[in-house]
């Protein structure tokens, strides 16, 4: 009973670029020349950063490392190889591009509906964004992308200050560097792919031999129920989330509204519209929630997750899929 299913194949690129340089300094005396080199860099670095700090909600503070490897040579000899690491730009530029990195990938598994698949020995997560979450997705990659314009800018500034002067030339003197560096490599921007697809098997039927579509069918039929058996417990989350911002009382009656279109664009998009219990019940819970806040947000919370969780199984049902994993009444941690 699963209607056509409207969705796009994304992929997204968030490169991570750190700046951080390796330099061989086995050359150097622990106690000579490589604790001096560390102390002026820790300074210099330090220094560096508190002009250009800022807060955020997280973000590691880059530093200056020491690594040791052994290394075998044709000779039998065993030599241990000290490495230095150096991170060349402010610790706020690694900063914006974490939070940028993590901005899109909560987007993508707040949105999509991932699916793990094999490809060749591995495994890969695919991600299927519902068209009506098209825009939600994109806009989240604009908002981090303003985050990476913003690291590059600080760049930019950094390449031409003191600081880099400074830092250069410490790694000049210490014979690590030839010649002073005269810029960084620049941030590639997070970039995507999105590719709508067809789950229509008939589409293909003309240029399949009878021999061979009953199993082109059945590897389709497969991902549809697949991706649907996710978009229902994704149902559940979103529900839950609803629930879980009336007990916080951060919603009005607006919000909720929205909240359950957007709830409704989902179920349409994975092909569930067609359910109609399904939808009588989404109309149902927004009844349900307005009233709590007409109340004083004030519900209960183990009824609704009752209702959820007999709904979601019948639906399961229905759709011709595997029941998820749904505890009954545990549809938020919140108090009744």
């Amino acid at each position: 009973m699963i209607g056509r299913i409207r969705c796009s194949l994304i992929n997204v690129s968030a490169p991570a670029t750190s700046h951080v340089m390796e330099f061989d300094v086995s050359a150097l005396r622990w106690s000579g020349d490589l604790r001096n080199m560390l102390n002026e860099l820790r300074e210099a670095m330090r220094e560096r950063d508190e002009e250009y700090a800022i807060r955020y909600i997280h973000g590691s503070k880059m530093d200056i490392s020491i690594r040791h490897e052994r290394v075998n040579h044709d000779t039998n000899v065993r030599e241990e190889v000290r490495y230095l690491k150096v991170a060349m730009c402010p610790s706020r530029v690694n900063t914006l591009l974490s939070v940028a990195r993590d901005k899109v990938y909560t987007a993508l598994n707040t949105y999509c509906i991932t699916q793990k698949i094999i490809v060749g020995n591995k495994r890969k997560c695919v991600y299927f964004l519902p068209f009506s979450s098209t825009n939600d997705m994109l806009s989240a990659i604009a908002d981090a992308n303003k985050m990476v314009r913003e690291a590059q800018k600080i760049l930019n500034e950094y390449v031409k200050s003191k600081h880099f002067d400074r830092i250069n030339s410490i790694l000049v003197k210490y014979k690590l560097l030839d010649e002073p560096l005269k810029t960084l490599q620049p941030i590639p921007e997070i970039t995507y792919s999105l590719t709508p697809i067809v789950f229509d098997p008939d589409v293909l039927r003309e240029y399949i031999e009878p021999k061979l579509m009953a199993d082109v069918e059945r590897q389709i039929v497969g991902r549809k129920k697949a991706i649907v058996q996710e978009a229902i417990k994704l149902v559940q989350v979103r529900i839950n989330q609803i629930v879980d911002s009336i007990l916080k009382q951060k919603v009005n009656e607006m919000d909720v509204q929205q909240a359950i279109n957007r709830l409704k664009a989902l179920v349409d998009d994975v092909g569930l519209s067609n359910i109609p219990v399904l939808a009588r019940e989404l109309d149902s819970l927004h009844d349900t929630f307005v009233q709590a806040i007409q109340n004083g947000y004030v519900f209960d919370t183990k009824e609704v997750g009752n209702r959820v969780t007999s709904l979601l199984k019948e639906v399961a049902s229905m759709a011709g899929v595997t029941t998820p994993a749904l505890k009954a009444g545990d549809i938020s941690r919140g108090r009744a």
